[in-house]
């Protein structure tokens, strides 16, 4: 028997997704060179949010690959929340001077699931000494 999953309720003014996305602490960053940025957000509806047990992020190469899920660079699937770690990207390698986009959506204890956020970015910067451009 399939089990009905509730959805958080929507109010005015109140969405049903994470938003304030954050790569390494900042919003769309520009020159990121860690190979693993730590990524953050704020989960919808805080106050009903205190049970968020699990998230998913996808990495993609343009906002518009994830209107179908396909040519993601990198999905986490769903990965049980870790309070004492904060997520991070592990997908394949980074090319330098190039923009990544993400979003994320989570579920709760109580087996509700939030809608996908706004996607966010960061761009890298030279990521070795031979990236360094000059003129």
């Amino acid at each position: 028997m399939d089990r009905i999953k509730p959805v958080l309720p929507i109010h005015k003014g109140i969405t049903n997704a994470p938003s304030r996305l954050r790569s390494q602490w900042l919003r769309d960053p520009l020159g990121v060179q860690q190979s693993h940025p730590r990524l953050t957000w704020t989960p919808p509806q805080r106050n009903t949010l205190l049970g968020q047990a699990e998230y998913q992020i996808q990495v993609a190469g343009s906002s518009m690959d994830f209107n179908g899920g396909h040519d993601l660079i990198w999905d986490s699937g769903t990965v049980v929340e870790n309070p004492d770690f904060l997520p991070q990207y592990n997908g394949p390698a980074f090319q330098p001077y190039t923009h990544y986009y993400w979003r994320v959506r989570v579920w709760g204890n109580g087996g509700w699931k939030s809608q996908w956020s706004r996607p966010a970015s960061w761009m890298t910067g030279p990521l070795k000494a031979g990236d360094w451009r000059g003129s």
